[in-house]
């Protein structure tokens, strides 16, 4: 027995901390609780999963149907209207209006679908009255949670206390049992928030928390304005003919394009595929440190570098290639990750695999099993590789081996660091050539003397040469970056991109997501849902950079632009909840009776008592009232 309390405290414990890391959605810790006591004897396997069988299951299962029914027929717009009309006059009406709706669906339904069906609607209101959403969010819960109070089924604790009864042959709770204590509760919370709580409630800058409609407010909202910057491509630009997704706009210079204005036509939410032409205009946004990043990596000088490999590595640094093993610990992590030149003091060059070479990017390239490392470095340093778990068949390269092997003199070329340059004193880290334009610098000359594989931390000097190593298409970039005309001016205001077919709209996290901790990269947002993400807002602030690498958390709100049909498929994701109602999928207002009708037919049988109240739901599930909530 003992060892059963143990057995059962430890788990508890495991499954609380659990819960607190939120790693895990709720439903899983329940699987894997269920499963650690099943292993651990304290109850035997048939019994664990009894609990499916239980009426409470049923129950509740039935419960997310019927609040899902009445969200697909239009009742969350339909009580939206109401609550509007019933509000006009002041915050304290609506904050009344609001939790006595949500009290009163609590009656018969479950406490989180009634704030999933009330959400895009409270939202709406907050933006058409101007009031923060927070003073109508709070009040939306409170009252649900309230309201969940005074009957048998609305409340889970209430369900599992009524069944617990029936199983030691106790009378179980009626419908209405809880109402005397419940709704004294409801209706004292109720008063308390609309005359004496109301006034704890966030108060902040009505013009950051709410939103308009309408493009001018969003891009006041989110600071779009003063992101928003004119790219114009010069008639001469290595860019035309190239698509957006091989320009590198966005993973180089980490800027949005956000549309494509020519003179025969304007392309709105450009997609990745989108063919750029000479004279085009570029709608981006982004901020004044990309900009200043811009304007830096204008100054360098580009020459083209000298053929022979003697001339860009001194005498001392050899070569060798690295081979990964099949078992090796380095398959399918990144050279940024394995870090090989803070740890044995060799830097890679080039990644061979197969007959196909790499030279550009390497820091962020998955390595796979087979692929051939070449590393240079010191004659020590390259001889330590060979007590290296995971990498074998190490072997050295004389100078004229790499020149056959890997064309090295191809892909090198000088960078020089003019007087006035805006990269003095910034470290190469600072400079992003690597990270965002895909080269290596192998080398910094300066005067007399030269630095071989400086490090991130290497400061840059005017005067400086760099020797850099890359693709033809990393120097293109760096060359069409430098060609850009930019026009800091001719900004047009972003409420004239809104059309009927496309517009902008917010989004968050569901409770349900399992998005969390992944970035937008990740994801393939804009290739997965045909969506442009402008902006997060997270804690307060609004965030409008380097977005496809940012891990979503829940409270993060999404600002959206794209087609509208987009914004409503968006809305019937299970991990989305969309705020604008317009964007919500259209309502079965035609179901409306039927609903009405499948509810009745549930509330008046469960109130006489004639039979127990999962029974009816389960009826009402599978009988006349699926096809209201299903069809």
């Amino acid at each position: 027995m003992t060892a059963d309390i143990a057995s059962v405290l430890l788990i508890m414990a495991g499954a609380v901390g659990l819960f607190v890391s939120d790693r895990f959605r709720v439903d899983v810790v329940a699987v894997i609780v269920l499963l650690a006591f099943s292993f651990a004897g304290v109850i035997e396997p048939a019994k664990a999963v009894a609990g499916f069988s239980s009426p409470v299951v049923v129950t509740i299962g039935a419960i997310f149907v019927i609040s899902f029914g009445l969200f697909r027929v239009g009742i969350a717009s339909l009580l939206g209207r109401q609550i509007l009309k019933l509000g006009k006059g002041g915050e304290k009406r609506l904050i009344l209006a609001i939790m006595i709706t949500a009290a009163v669906m609590s009656f018969f339904m479950n406490t989180l679908g009634i704030v999933a069906l009330l959400l895009p609607a409270v939202m709406d209101i907050a933006r058409r009255t101007g009031r923060a959403p927070s003073r109508l969010l709070m009040p939306l819960t409170f009252g649900a949670l309230l309201g969940g109070l005074t009957t048998l089924f609305a409340t889970l604790p209430n369900l599992l206390a009524s069944n617990a009864l029936r199983d030691n042959g106790f009378q179980p709770f009626g419908m209405f049992d809880f109402v005397p204590l419940g709704a004294a509760a409801a209706v004292a919370g109720i008063l308390y928030m609309t005359f004496i709580g109301r006034h704890t409630l966030p108060v902040r800058d009505i013009q950051k928390e709410s939103s308009s409609r309408d493009g001018a407010h969003w891009q006041e909202h989110y600071e779009l304005h003063e992101r928003m910057f004119v790219m114009r491509l010069p008639s001469h630009t290595p860019l035309a003919g190239k698509t957006l997704a091989e320009s590198r706009l966005g993973s180089a210079l980490g800027l949005h394009v956000v549309a494509v204005l020519s003179a025969e036509q304007t392309q709105l939410a450009p997609r990745s595929t989108t063919v750029l032409r000479a004279g085009d205009r570029l709608l981006v946004q982004g901020t004044t440190d990309q900009l200043g990043e811009l304007e830096s990596w204008r100054q360098l000088e580009i020459a083209e570098g000298p053929p022979e490999i003697d001339n860009w590595f001194p005498a001392e640094i050899d070569f060798s290639e690295a081979r990964l093993c099949a078992t090796s610990i380095y398959v399918d992590q990144t050279l940024a990750w394995i870090d090989l030149r803070q740890r044995f003091g060799v830097r890679v060059l080039a990644i061979r695999r197969g007959n196909a070479v790499r030279l550009s990017n390497l820091q962020a390239w998955r390595l796979e099993a087979g692929d051939v490392l070449l590393v240079h470095g010191l004659r020590t340093n390259l001889e330590t590789l060979r007590n290296v778990e995971g990498l074998d068949e190490i072997r050295s390269l004389a100078r004229s081996e790499v020149a056959a092997l890997y064309h090295l003199e191809e892909s090198l070329f000088t960078l020089r660091v003019p007087p006035d340059s805006a990269l003095e004193n910034r470290t190469l880290a600072q400079s992003r050539l690597g990270e965002a334009l895909g080269l290596t610098v192998v080398a910094i000359e300066r005067g007399e003397t030269k630095l071989v594989m400086p490090g991130p931390d290497a400061i840059l000097r005017v005067g400086d040469r760099l020797y850099a190593a890359g693709r033809s298409d990393d120097l293109l970039l760096l060359r069409a970056i430098q060609d850009l005309e930019l026009n800091r001016e001719a900004v047009p205001d972003f409420s004239k991109f809104e059309s009927e077919q496309l517009g902008t709209g917010e989004a968050v996290l569901s409770p349900r997501t399992t998005l969390t901790g992944k970035s937008l990269w990740q994801l393939h947002f804009r290739e997965r849902y045909g969506l442009n993400v402008l902006g997060i807002w997270r804690e307060g602030k609004a965030v409008t950079t380097n977005l496809r690498n940012m891990t979503l958390r829940f409270g993060d709100a999404m600002l959206l632009y794209g087609p509208r049909d987009k914004l409503k498929l968006l809305g019937r994701d299970p991990d989305f909840v969309v705020l604008t109602e317009s964007a919500q999928e259209p309502s079965l207002t035609n179901k409306i009776p039927a609903a009405a009708a499948a509810m009745i037919l549930f509330l008046v049988p469960a109130i006489l008592g004639w039979l127990p109240i999962y029974m009816y739901r389960y009826e009402l599930s599978r009988g006349s009232g699926s096809e209201a909530f299903s069809n």
